[in-house]
């Protein structure tokens, strides 16, 4: 588990940490950019990558069934909707081990414009 462990979860993660559980398993993602989102993400970490792909990592154990199931609603909803639902390519598979969880999806053209005008 990278990071700090706490009672309340993990804490004190840094980018590079962050790329390094992803990139483990989907070692073709080529990292131009990394940067982390610290003002959002109440009960997630988020990592902004090559400004293209959107990387969450749940942040306290007790989150991590719901946040599996989210995964699982997500792939099921694609091309159902009238608007863009984030499409998680990239997951940490069977694991749940806090700390190696995570979703992966591209940023979608509308939400580009509002995580650039947060990240700044």
């Amino acid at each position: 588990m990278n990071g700090k462990a706490s009672r309340n979860g993990i804490k004190n993660r840094s980018a590079s940490q962050f790329c390094g559980i992803y990139h483990t398993k989907y070692p073709g993602i080529d990292i131009c950019s990394a940067r982390q989102l610290t003002h959002d993400g109440e009960f997630n970490d988020i990592l902004i990558v090559n400004d293209d792909l959107v990387f969450r990592f749940p942040r306290y154990a007790e989150n991590i069934p719901g946040f599996l199931r989210e995964i699982q609603l997500l792939a099921k909803l694609q091309g159902r909707l009238p608007l863009p639902i984030p499409n998680p390519i990239y997951t940490s598979g069977t694991t749940t081990e806090l700390g190696n969880v995570f979703m992966g999806y591209g940023l979608s053209r509308e939400n580009r414009y509002l995580w650039r005008r947060w990240a700044v």
